[in-house]
């Protein structure tokens, strides 16, 4: 049995990070994981976090209705828990708010990959930035301090972050152009096609990455089906996606019945 030395690693360079399971950046759109990656960064693994809509709306570059739907999809995912409210102090007076906690989702993101690993395509895009404790409102905010959580944040500038965020979505969106290439020889005039890259968002926003990954994959193999919708443009999938599930579903019946049929 090897001793315990009781060596400490006292260089404090493991400071200042967020940990976020894989399995968080695998099932959620670009919207969730950045409201995830906030409170996460707000909450630290065993902490709560009480920041008010409006402020979490403005760190993550959203709307406060684009933000409700992802607290939405948190809850209803069970990868946050409404605890109750709490008042806090602000600019404008105490405000009651939302106290959420982080759940632990360590087991389920272990026992998702233990099989089949981690790829490349698991790497998140991007990281949160804090200390690991639960914090609320704050009197200052400098650099990468627990300020950066207060219900009176600094003021940013809206250009940079707006260009940020234009950025992330901009690679995910890349990132599902490339899967047309096998689909569409044209597929490369997608990248510079506006209303071919909004469908992509709007597709991300209603039924996630991961399910929007698999419908792609499925056309080269349903596009030479009988009956079955012929889809070659991300805007011919938002329109027929409910066509093209239906027809998915109709044909996963048949084979179970013919195998019922068997036995």
């Amino acid at each position: 049995m090897q001793q315990d030395l009781g060596i400490q690693d006292g260089s404090n360079d493991k400071r200042y990070f967020t940990i976020i399971p894989n399995y968080i950046l695998n099932h959620s759109t670009l919207w969730d994981r950045e409201i995830y990656i906030q409170m996460k960064r707000i909450a630290g693994e065993n902490g709560v976090c009480w920041t008010s809509q409006t402020t979490l709306s403005k760190q993550c570059g959203m709307s406060i209705n684009r933000l409700k739907k992802s607290l939405a999809y948190l809850l209803e995912h069970n990868w946050i828990k409404l605890i109750g409210t709490k008042k806090v102090g602000t600019k404008g007076g105490n405000q009651e708010v939302n106290e959420y906690r982080i759940c632990d989702l360590w087991k389920i993101n272990t026992d998702f990959y233990k099989d089949k690993g981690v790829s490349q395509e698991d790497i998140p895009l991007y990281k949160g930035v804090s200390p690991n404790r639960p914090k609320g409102c704050h009197e200052s905010a400098k650099g990468v301090s627990p300020g950066d959580d207060k219900e009176d944040p600094m003021k940013k500038n809206p250009i940079k972050e707006d260009t940020a965020i234009q950025g992330i979505a901009g690679k995910e969106i890349a990132e599902i152009i490339d899967l047309f290439k096998s689909i569409n020889p044209s597929y490369k005039k997608f990248f510079g096609n506006k209303t071919q890259r909004a469908a992509i968002s709007r597709l991300l926003e209603a039924i996630g990455r991961e399910r929007l990954e698999g419908a792609i994959r499925t056309l080269p193999k349903t596009n030479q089906m009988t009956f079955a919708p012929v889809i070659t443009t991300p805007l011919q999938l938002e329109d027929k996606l409910a066509a093209l599930m239906s027809f998915i579903l109709k044909e996963k019946i048949k084979t179970e019945v013919k195998s019922i049929a068997i036995l």
